[in-house]
């Protein structure tokens, strides 16, 4: 079903509907988002322990 749904430029409202049910009844959504949740964090912990000194500047131009 995923197969004939992913790049399916005719896929239709209820087709994508089936597809988000397939995507939350195994799984798959909630994986998702508790791995977005962890990485989330990760970052979050190691901007916090970064030595930054100053603001960054904006970038040169040509760059």
């Amino acid at each position: 079903m995923l197969d004939r749904a992913l790049g399916n430029p005719a896929l239709t409202r209820a087709g994508l509907e089936e597809v988000r049910q397939v995507l939350v009844s195994t799984g798959a959504r909630g994986a998702v988002e508790t791995r977005i949740e962890k990485l989330l964090a990760v970052s979050a912990r190691r901007l916090a322990a970064a030595a930054l000194s100053s603001p960054a500047s904006p970038a040169s131009p040509g760059c």
